[in-house]
């Protein structure tokens, strides 16, 4: 199985961030980066039906499936990232572009909320929808990916609309997860009168998913610079 999922997605988040963090010296990370990128572009990369949504499948053989995790998400900002570094300006359209993919894996669900895992339609004679949820994967878990690369997004382009995604995301958060005493995870994204609350926070909710929240409203980029500071 090649994904850019679960049991991966670190790997491929840090080759360009060790880059980054060395000073840009250790060239093998930079080297690496860019061939999974390329690998990715070749192998990975489809557009949805009907609507031509950008994603990351995975693959497992020969065979390709229509496949992404919400970890995934982080890929849009990493892409974005590297292109202010390495002169990629084919990286900053394909981070911009999954970017509203993800974007579309909450605004299409009745909480505003992503499920952990969606499935895309790729058959153009299909009468599907762009977006599949199967029943075991409707849960979400307050994970950080979308809202990191909105983060990285509005920092690199000052396009308002990321702002805007993000203060939606927020806000079902505070509608569909928060309790008396903190944030749950919920099982249903599908459902708004009954999201199935699983009385569990994971650590991650509070230092990413509401620091890349607060660095995506903070109104001074001089608060943690991209240009220093590697996430």
């Amino acid at each position: 199985m090649v994904t850019l999922g679960a049991r991966a997605d670190s790997y491929y988040e840090y080759l360009f961030k060790l880059w980054l963090q060395s000073g840009k010296k250790e060239g093998k990370f930079l080297k690496w980066y860019l061939e999974t990128v390329q690998g990715v572009e070749e192998v990975l990369l489809r557009e949805s039906e009907p609507n031509k949504l950008t994603f990351i499948g995975e693959s497992k053989g020969a065979s390709f499936i229509p496949k992404m995790d919400h970890l995934v998400c982080f890929y849009a900002g990493v892409l974005a990232l590297g292109s202010e570094h390495v002169q990629q300006p084919s990286h900053m359209k394909i981070g911009k572009q999954l970017m509203y993919t993800c974007w579309q894996m909450y605004e299409r669900m009745p909480t505003g909320l992503s499920p952990e895992i969606v499935y895309f339609n790729i058959d153009p004679n299909s009468k599907k929808d762009d977006i599949i949820v199967k029943m075991n994967d409707k849960h979400n878990l307050l994970r950080p990916e979308t809202v990191e690369s909105l983060f990285v997004l509005y920092r690199l382009t000052k396009d308002q609309k990321y702002r805007d995604w993000g203060w939606r995301i927020f806000q079902s958060f505070e509608t569909y997860t928060k309790l008396e005493n903190g944030y749950s995870s919920i099982s249903n994204v599908q459902n708004p009168d009954n999201p199935g609350y699983r009385d569990k926070m994971e650590s991650f909710f509070l230092g990413e998913t509401l620091k890349y929240l607060f660095l995506l409203f903070c109104d001074d980029d001089w608060v943690l610079p991209l240009d220093e500071w590697v996430f």
